[in-house]
């Protein structure tokens, strides 16, 4: 059982366009332990403004152990080949000691509890409603998640609603005044999860490692230790299977 407030699991929905082509994703982020649910409204991808989305979500969801993403430049940084480079949100994770955690590519079901709820709010939020500007569209949208922390109930927390699951348990909210770093913070790890084929071959972003032959056919963590430069790559029993440098920049893309 996944504990509130320590894994969240991040996405983004659209391109979507309201009536009169405004255009604008939704950044949702849902606590895989209460479903407690945050959101955001934005107009642009830039990594600066979802790093600002993000930080006003932990300012009310609070803060997790692990927010896990998918392999999108949004999240990651660097367009591969460049997999020295990392985005102002993993900078934001490691800074604030968040691991953040990049799921197999090509396996969205990875990510599960925040694609369902994807699917919820397009159908049950988005496609109800005309929105008239992205105001109407921003105050429908945050009654729709009070609505749904307050009342949504979940089998797999006995018929409790999300906020219910955070009674008498302790939030970390992201302080006020908060600064995100510019630079890649020299602590913390990064956790890549990747299905190892039969040509023994582990990608990450760009960068290609050679596994031992014994060692295809499953799925394997690769954890990049930041200020150390290393890189080391477990197996599902969580025995070490490789050791290697990984030569990160600290400039963030």
């Amino acid at each position: 059982t996944i504990e509130p407030g320590t894994t969240h699991q991040i996405d983004m929905v659209g391109p979507r366009h309201l009536f009169g082509a405004a255009k604008f994703h939704a950044l949702n982020l849902i606590d895989v332990g209460s479903h407690r649910v945050g959101n955001a409204i934005v107009t642009e991808t830039r990594p600066a403004v979802l790093v600002a989305a993000l930080c006003g979500i932990w300012s009310t969801v609070g803060i997790p152990t692990v927010a896990q993403f998918d392999n999108h430049t949004n999240f990651r940084g660097g367009i591969p080949p460049q997999w020295k480079y990392f985005s102002p949100i993993v900078a934001m994770c490691l800074d604030l000691g968040v691991t953040p955690r990049f799921i197999p590519i090509r396996e969205p079901w990875r990510n599960g509890v925040v694609e369902h709820f994807n699917d919820v709010w397009d159908k049950s939020f988005f496609r109800t409603e005309v929105f008239t500007s992205l105001d109407h569209l921003q105050a429908e949208n945050t009654a729709f998640i009070e609505f749904h922390n307050s009342n949504h109930r979940y089998s797999a927390h006995g018929g409790a609603t999300p906020n219910q699951m955070w009674h008498d348990r302790l939030c970390v909210p992201l302080p006020d005044g908060y600064i995100p770093p510019a630079r890649l913070p020299a602590k913390g790890w990064i956790e890549v999860v990747r299905f190892v084929r039969s040509n023994q071959q582990l990608s990450l972003f760009g960068k290609t490692v050679t596994l031992a032959e014994g060692d295809v056919h499953q799925y394997v963590t690769a954890i990049i230790k930041v200020r150390a430069r290393e890189l080391v790559v477990t197996n599902i029993n969580g025995e070490i299977i490789h050791q290697s440098d990984f030569d990160l920049s600290r400039e963030l893309r």
